[in-house]
Protein backbone atom coordinates (compact mmCIF):
# COMPACT_ATOMS: atom_id res chain seq x y z
CA UNK A 1 0.00 0.00 0.00
CA UNK A 2 1.53 3.32 -0.90
CA UNK A 3 0.70 6.95 0.60
CA UNK A 4 -1.07 9.10 -1.80
CA UNK A 5 2.18 11.34 -2.13
CA UNK A 6 4.15 8.21 -4.03
CA UNK A 7 1.17 7.66 -6.31
CA UNK A 8 2.13 8.28 -10.29
CA UNK A 9 1.48 12.17 -11.15
CA UNK A 10 -1.25 11.33 -13.82
CA UNK A 11 -3.24 9.70 -11.85
CA UNK A 12 -3.01 12.46 -8.71
CA UNK A 13 -3.75 14.92 -11.20
CA UNK A 14 -6.49 13.13 -12.40
CA UNK A 15 -7.76 12.75 -9.05
CA UNK A 16 -7.25 16.84 -8.08
CA UNK A 17 -9.05 17.71 -11.47
CA UNK A 18 -12.22 15.62 -10.46
CA UNK A 19 -12.38 17.02 -7.13
CA UNK A 20 -11.55 20.35 -8.13
CA UNK A 21 -14.13 20.51 -10.54
CA UNK A 22 -17.10 19.25 -8.66
CA UNK A 23 -16.63 21.69 -6.29
CA UNK A 24 -16.01 24.75 -8.36
CA UNK A 25 -18.67 24.09 -10.73
CA UNK A 26 -21.78 22.94 -8.93
CA UNK A 27 -23.80 25.10 -6.56
CA UNK A 28 -24.43 23.42 -3.51
CA UNK A 29 -23.68 23.73 0.35
CA UNK A 30 -23.70 19.91 1.35
CA UNK A 31 -20.80 19.71 -1.47
CA UNK A 32 -18.53 22.23 -0.76
CA UNK A 33 -18.89 21.59 2.77
CA UNK A 34 -17.70 17.93 2.03
CA UNK A 35 -14.95 19.23 -0.15
CA UNK A 36 -13.91 21.54 2.54
CA UNK A 37 -13.79 18.51 4.95
CA UNK A 38 -11.89 16.24 2.74
CA UNK A 39 -9.22 19.62 1.53
CA UNK A 40 -8.89 19.94 5.28
CA UNK A 41 -8.16 16.37 6.05
CA UNK A 42 -5.59 15.88 2.98
CA UNK A 43 -3.82 19.56 4.36
CA UNK A 44 -3.39 17.62 8.23
CA UNK A 45 -2.15 14.64 6.80
CA UNK A 46 0.18 16.31 4.55
CA UNK A 47 1.81 19.19 6.54
CA UNK A 48 0.98 17.04 9.97
CA UNK A 49 -0.38 19.81 11.39
CA UNK A 50 -2.70 22.47 11.66
CA UNK A 51 -1.60 26.33 12.33
CA UNK A 52 -3.62 28.45 14.17
CA UNK A 53 -2.68 31.09 12.13
CA UNK A 54 -3.88 29.70 8.93
CA UNK A 55 -6.74 28.70 10.78
CA UNK A 56 -7.18 32.19 11.53
CA UNK A 57 -6.49 33.36 7.68
CA UNK A 58 -9.33 30.65 6.52
CA UNK A 59 -11.76 32.04 9.14
CA UNK A 60 -11.33 35.79 7.58
CA UNK A 61 -11.15 35.03 4.03
CA UNK A 62 -14.79 32.88 4.95
CA UNK A 63 -15.88 35.76 6.85
CA UNK A 64 -15.00 38.22 4.12
CA UNK A 65 -16.53 36.55 1.27
CA UNK A 66 -19.56 36.36 2.95
CA UNK A 67 -20.20 39.15 4.04
CA UNK A 68 -19.14 41.09 0.23
CA UNK A 69 -21.84 39.43 -1.58
CA UNK A 70 -25.14 40.81 0.17
CA UNK A 71 -23.81 44.35 0.03
CA UNK A 72 -22.99 44.29 -3.69
CA UNK A 73 -26.11 42.14 -4.41
CA UNK A 74 -29.92 43.81 -3.77
CA UNK A 75 -30.95 39.68 -4.72
CA UNK A 76 -33.83 38.12 -2.83
CA UNK A 77 -36.54 37.89 -0.53
CA UNK A 78 -36.43 37.74 3.04
CA UNK A 79 -34.55 41.12 4.42
CA UNK A 80 -32.44 41.11 7.05
CA UNK A 81 -31.58 44.11 7.96
CA UNK A 82 -30.59 47.94 5.98
CA UNK A 83 -26.97 49.11 5.34
CA UNK A 84 -26.96 52.96 4.49
CA UNK A 85 -30.29 52.25 2.86
CA UNK A 86 -29.29 48.56 0.57
CA UNK A 87 -31.27 46.03 1.65
CA UNK A 88 -28.93 43.14 3.30
CA UNK A 89 -31.36 39.65 2.17
CA UNK A 90 -30.83 36.39 3.55
CA UNK A 91 -30.88 34.37 0.06
CA UNK A 92 -27.75 37.06 -0.65
CA UNK A 93 -26.19 36.05 2.67
CA UNK A 94 -26.56 32.50 2.12
CA UNK A 95 -25.09 32.44 -1.62
CA UNK A 96 -22.12 33.92 -0.39
CA UNK A 97 -21.50 31.61 2.43
CA UNK A 98 -21.48 28.74 -0.26
CA UNK A 99 -19.51 30.73 -2.55
CA UNK A 100 -17.02 31.09 0.55
CA UNK A 101 -17.36 27.89 1.13
CA UNK A 102 -16.07 26.88 -2.41
CA UNK A 103 -13.23 29.09 -2.38
CA UNK A 104 -11.99 28.10 0.37
CA UNK A 105 -12.17 24.74 0.19
CA UNK A 106 -10.64 24.63 -3.56
CA UNK A 107 -7.81 26.91 -1.88
CA UNK A 108 -7.04 24.64 0.80
CA UNK A 109 -7.29 21.83 -2.19
CA UNK A 110 -4.05 23.91 -4.06
CA UNK A 111 -2.21 24.41 -1.15
CA UNK A 112 -1.92 20.32 -0.55
CA UNK A 113 -1.26 19.81 -4.31
CA UNK A 114 1.60 22.70 -4.56
CA UNK A 115 3.06 20.39 -1.71
CA UNK A 116 2.73 17.14 -3.13
CA UNK A 117 3.19 18.17 -7.62
CA UNK A 118 6.71 19.53 -7.47
CA UNK A 119 8.25 20.45 -10.46
CA UNK A 120 9.65 16.68 -11.46
CA UNK A 121 6.01 15.43 -11.53
CA UNK A 122 4.58 18.77 -13.58
CA UNK A 123 7.33 18.05 -16.28
CA UNK A 124 6.92 13.96 -15.83
CA UNK A 125 2.92 15.01 -17.11
CA UNK A 126 3.01 17.63 -19.25
CA UNK A 127 6.92 17.51 -20.69
CA UNK A 128 6.39 15.08 -23.77
CA UNK A 129 3.85 16.75 -25.08
CA UNK A 130 4.54 20.43 -23.97
CA UNK A 131 8.07 21.24 -22.94
CA UNK A 132 7.07 24.94 -22.52
CA UNK A 133 4.25 24.50 -21.18
CA UNK A 134 5.67 22.01 -18.62
CA UNK A 135 8.25 24.83 -18.02
CA UNK A 136 6.00 27.55 -17.24
CA UNK A 137 4.31 25.16 -14.71
CA UNK A 138 7.02 24.04 -13.08
CA UNK A 139 8.52 27.36 -12.54
CA UNK A 140 5.18 28.73 -11.36
CA UNK A 141 4.77 26.36 -8.82
CA UNK A 142 8.60 26.80 -7.54
CA UNK A 143 8.66 30.45 -7.25
CA UNK A 144 6.03 30.35 -4.84
CA UNK A 145 7.55 29.49 -1.61
CA UNK A 146 10.52 30.83 -3.66
CA UNK A 147 9.42 34.20 -3.76
CA UNK A 148 8.54 34.21 0.00
CA UNK A 149 11.96 32.87 0.94
CA UNK A 150 14.14 35.48 -1.08
CA UNK A 151 11.34 38.20 0.36
CA UNK A 152 12.45 38.01 3.58
CA UNK A 153 16.61 38.02 2.81
CA UNK A 154 16.06 41.17 0.93
CA UNK A 155 13.95 42.80 3.44
CA UNK A 156 16.54 41.50 6.45
CA UNK A 157 19.44 42.55 4.22
CA UNK A 158 17.91 46.18 4.20
CA UNK A 159 17.48 46.20 7.14
CA UNK A 160 20.77 44.88 8.19
CA UNK A 161 22.99 47.36 6.20
CA UNK A 162 20.41 50.20 7.47
CA UNK A 163 18.40 51.32 4.64
CA UNK A 164 15.16 51.46 6.69
CA UNK A 165 15.42 50.61 10.23
CA UNK A 166 12.81 52.92 11.60
CA UNK A 167 9.07 51.49 12.86
CA UNK A 168 6.95 53.78 11.19
CA UNK A 169 4.38 53.01 8.69
CA UNK A 170 6.03 55.40 6.19
CA UNK A 171 9.43 53.83 6.46
CA UNK A 172 7.49 50.81 6.44
CA UNK A 173 5.69 51.13 2.86
CA UNK A 174 9.29 52.70 1.46
CA UNK A 175 10.93 49.56 3.17
CA UNK A 176 8.10 46.98 1.24
CA UNK A 177 8.56 49.34 -2.61
CA UNK A 178 12.21 48.60 -2.37
CA UNK A 179 11.46 45.03 -1.09
CA UNK A 180 9.60 44.23 -4.06
CA UNK A 181 11.40 46.39 -6.49
CA UNK A 182 14.11 43.84 -5.39
CA UNK A 183 12.42 41.16 -6.07
CA UNK A 184 10.58 42.03 -9.59
CA UNK A 185 14.08 42.31 -11.04
CA UNK A 186 15.70 39.10 -8.73
CA UNK A 187 12.96 37.28 -11.00
CA UNK A 188 12.93 38.44 -14.22
CA UNK A 189 16.73 37.74 -14.37
CA UNK A 190 16.04 34.44 -13.06
CA UNK A 191 13.09 33.83 -15.62
CA UNK A 192 15.65 34.50 -18.27
CA UNK A 193 18.37 32.32 -17.17
CA UNK A 194 16.08 29.93 -16.66
CA UNK A 195 14.61 29.90 -20.04
CA UNK A 196 18.27 29.88 -21.69
CA UNK A 197 19.41 27.06 -19.63
CA UNK A 198 16.33 25.03 -21.26
CA UNK A 199 16.66 26.30 -24.77
CA UNK A 200 20.77 25.14 -24.10
CA UNK A 201 19.58 22.20 -23.00
CA UNK A 202 17.54 21.19 -26.02
CA UNK A 203 14.26 21.42 -23.94
CA UNK A 204 12.18 22.48 -26.60
CA UNK A 205 13.47 19.97 -29.69
CA UNK A 206 11.05 17.52 -31.01
CA UNK A 207 11.63 13.95 -30.94
CA UNK A 208 14.09 14.43 -27.38
CA UNK A 209 14.01 11.46 -25.13
CA UNK A 210 13.15 12.36 -21.06
CA UNK A 211 14.35 9.95 -18.19
CA UNK A 212 11.79 9.78 -15.20
CA UNK A 213 12.04 7.82 -11.86
CA UNK A 214 7.89 7.38 -11.62
CA UNK A 215 6.00 4.31 -12.48
CA UNK A 216 2.85 3.73 -13.66
CA UNK A 217 1.34 0.77 -11.45
CA UNK A 218 -1.97 -0.44 -10.89
CA UNK A 219 -2.98 1.13 -8.09
CA UNK A 220 -2.50 4.20 -10.46
CA UNK A 221 -4.95 3.02 -12.66
CA UNK A 222 -7.42 2.28 -10.12
CA UNK A 223 -7.41 5.73 -8.65
CA UNK A 224 -7.51 7.30 -12.62
CA UNK A 225 -10.77 4.81 -13.23
CA UNK A 226 -12.16 5.37 -9.91
CA UNK A 227 -11.70 9.58 -9.75
CA UNK A 228 -13.50 9.22 -13.60
CA UNK A 229 -16.32 7.05 -12.80
CA UNK A 230 -17.25 8.88 -9.59
CA UNK A 231 -16.80 12.39 -11.07
CA UNK A 232 -18.87 11.13 -14.00
CA UNK A 233 -21.51 9.62 -12.10
CA UNK A 234 -21.97 13.08 -10.22
CA UNK A 235 -21.96 14.88 -13.34
CA UNK A 236 -24.75 13.17 -14.70
CA UNK A 237 -26.72 13.27 -11.56
CA UNK A 238 -26.03 17.13 -11.77
CA UNK A 239 -27.21 17.05 -15.65
CA UNK A 240 -30.43 15.69 -14.44
CA UNK A 241 -31.02 18.89 -12.03
CA UNK A 242 -30.81 16.76 -8.62
CA UNK A 243 -27.89 19.09 -7.02
CA UNK A 244 -27.91 22.91 -7.99
CA UNK A 245 -29.46 25.17 -5.29
CA UNK A 246 -30.76 28.23 -6.53
CA UNK A 247 -30.57 30.25 -3.49
CA UNK A 248 -32.04 33.72 -4.74
CA UNK A 249 -35.67 31.29 -5.17
CA UNK A 250 -38.49 31.48 -3.08
CA UNK A 251 -38.41 29.34 -0.11
CA UNK A 252 -36.06 27.66 2.82
CA UNK A 253 -32.46 26.46 2.47
CA UNK A 254 -34.30 22.93 3.25
CA UNK A 255 -36.55 23.40 0.27
CA UNK A 256 -34.09 24.32 -2.21
CA UNK A 257 -31.32 21.29 -1.40
CA UNK A 258 -32.38 18.53 -2.77
CA UNK A 259 -32.71 15.10 -0.57
CA UNK A 260 -33.39 12.52 -3.15
CA UNK A 261 -32.06 8.96 -3.15
CA UNK A 262 -30.45 10.24 -6.05
CA UNK A 263 -28.77 13.83 -4.25
CA UNK A 264 -28.05 11.34 -1.16
CA UNK A 265 -25.67 9.06 -3.61
CA UNK A 266 -24.15 11.98 -5.19
CA UNK A 267 -23.02 13.16 -1.76
CA UNK A 268 -22.13 9.86 -0.44
CA UNK A 269 -19.83 9.19 -3.72
CA UNK A 270 -18.29 12.77 -3.56
CA UNK A 271 -17.67 12.40 -0.07
CA UNK A 272 -15.97 9.03 -0.53
CA UNK A 273 -13.74 10.52 -3.28
CA UNK A 274 -12.59 13.35 -0.99
CA UNK A 275 -10.95 11.39 1.63
CA UNK A 276 -9.22 8.91 -0.53
CA UNK A 277 -6.00 11.12 0.52
CA UNK A 278 -6.81 11.33 3.80
CA UNK A 279 -7.30 7.40 4.01
CA UNK A 280 -4.46 6.34 2.07
CA UNK A 281 -2.07 8.70 4.31
CA UNK A 282 -3.46 7.45 7.56
CA UNK A 283 -3.40 3.77 6.00
CA UNK A 284 0.37 4.15 5.31
CA UNK A 285 0.96 5.46 8.74
CA UNK A 286 -0.87 3.05 10.23
CA UNK A 287 1.27 0.04 8.67
CA UNK A 288 4.23 1.29 9.09
CA UNK A 289 3.77 1.74 13.03
CA UNK A 290 2.18 -1.69 13.18
CA UNK A 291 5.60 -3.19 11.46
Amino acid sequence: MRSFSEYNPISVFVYFASIVMIAMFIQNPVIEALSLVGAVLFYVSVFRKMPLKAICVWIMIFILITVINPIFSRNGETVLFFVNGRAVTLEALMYGADNALMILSVMIWFVSFSEIMTSDRVTYIFGRFSPRLALFLSMSLRFIPLYRRRAVEINNTQRAIGIYNKDTIIDDIKGGIKVLSSLITWSLETSVDTADSFRARGGDLSGRSSFSLFKFRKSDAILIAASIIFFSFIIVIQCMWKLSVDFYASGTLNEKLSFSSLAYVAYGTYFVLAIVPFVLEKGVKTLNKSV
